[in-house]
């Protein structure tokens, strides 16, 4: 589509727009310094004016870990029936290795099916690859990351250049950390409206991390009120349900993108309305979202819209992207790091207002 040319053809050129290293920087630049919690004397520095406090509020340790994968799961559609995921979590631990000692493309893998990998990076051990179990009926979103990559966010393709620059710092890696808090909140509101809930779910997600997972500590300076400190697993996965579809929804399908947009409205724009992320189950003909990363977080939302249509929502972007980009004053800037405004993540867009 022309719109979705155009984005991505203004992203590249502005993605390409750098600071100039003659430029100085102000005292009270932003910045962030990365390490590995086991290493601490080697650190990676960014400074960069798009650094944003909210990125400081996507890792809630402890929620993360009651939500962790259990010892057993019982099916999606067969409560009677149950799944003994330990033997998923050494097949994962064996995936880890396996991609830990490589620098080379695995074209494939002992217990698992590769649906894709094309963010993952190889040589740097980074970035996110999606797996679905041969037996079990999950998908794992696989999600990588090391202090050295986390400081360089314009070299990891538009994308996760467009979200550093919308989300104030923000990357898929960052915002896997919201799908499952944002999932259940997304679940509790659909199960309590009588329309809606018969009509679309959320599958289920799980938090898990291998043994031993080394751990990235990343400070911030001049970044918010206070001094910043969170420490992240540097290798974790979301194990969701496996959905069965024979009806993939599309962007020139009108009456798809009316349900994806009413939908997205429904639930306050906590989704991407994107047209990929929802899906009809075979079996239940009940339209799933798939990917549940906070939306308003990811791309730097701080106040309430409604999309109408995806012209609208891609044009919005594009405007807000360049915005954050070239027409952001210092002054403004300084308002972003001091604002008195709790971030969105995890509150409702519906709070804000």
């Amino acid at each position: 589509m022309y719109y979705a040319k155009i984005l991505i053809a203004l992203l590249t050129i502005l993605c390409s727009c750098r600071r100039s290293v003659h430029r100085p920087h102000h005292e009270a630049f932003p910045e962030i310094t990365t390490y590995w919690h086991d290493l601490p004397a080697t650190t990676f520095q960014l400074k960069n004016s798009h650094l944003e406090p909210a990125i400081f509020n996507v890792y809630d340790e402890k929620y993360l870990m009651s939500q962790q994968l259990p010892d057993k799961v019982s099916s999606r559609h067969a409560p009677y029936v149950a799944y003994d995921t330990r033997r998923l979590i050494d097949e994962l631990e064996a995936v880890v290795t396996q991609l830990q000692n490589t620098k080379k493309k695995i074209k494939k893998l002992d217990n698992f099916i590769i649906l894709k990998q094309r963010d993952y990076n190889y040589l740097k051990h980074t970035g996110l690859m999606v797996l679905r179990h041969k037996e079990y009926p999950f998908v794992i979103k696989l999600f990588r990351e090391t202090p050295a990559n986390f400081v360089k966010p314009f070299n990891r393709g538009i994308e996760e250049c467009a979200f550093f620059v919308l989300g104030g710092g923000m990357n898929r890696y960052l915002a896997g950390f919201t799908r499952i808090p944002n999932r259940n909140e997304i679940q509790k509101k659909i199960d309590s409206n009588r329309y809606w809930s018969d009509i679309i779910e959320t599958p289920r997600k799980w938090f898990w991390q291998p043994k031993n997972n080394r751990h990235i500590a990343i400070t911030g300076k001049n970044i918010g009120t206070k001094p910043q400190y969170m420490l992240l697993p540097s290798i974790y996965a979301i194990v969701c349900d496996a959905i069965e579809s024979d009806s993939d929804f599309s962007i020139l399908d009108r009456n798809d993108r009316d349900i994806a947009l009413s939908i997205t409205d429904f639930l306050g724009i906590r989704i991407d309305p994107h047209i990929n992320n929802f899906m009809k189950e075979k079996d239940t003909q009940k339209i799933i979202i798939i990917d549940t990363e906070h939306f308003p977080t990811l791309i730097g939302i701080k106040d309430p819209f409604s999309i109408n249509d995806f012209f609208t929502y891609y044009s919005r972007l594009a405007f807000k992207f360049f915005g954050n980009k070239l027409l952001v004053d210092k002054k403004t800037l300084r308002e972003l790091q001091t604002s008195p405004r709790p971030p969105l993540f995890p509150y409702d867009l519906e709070q804000e207002k």
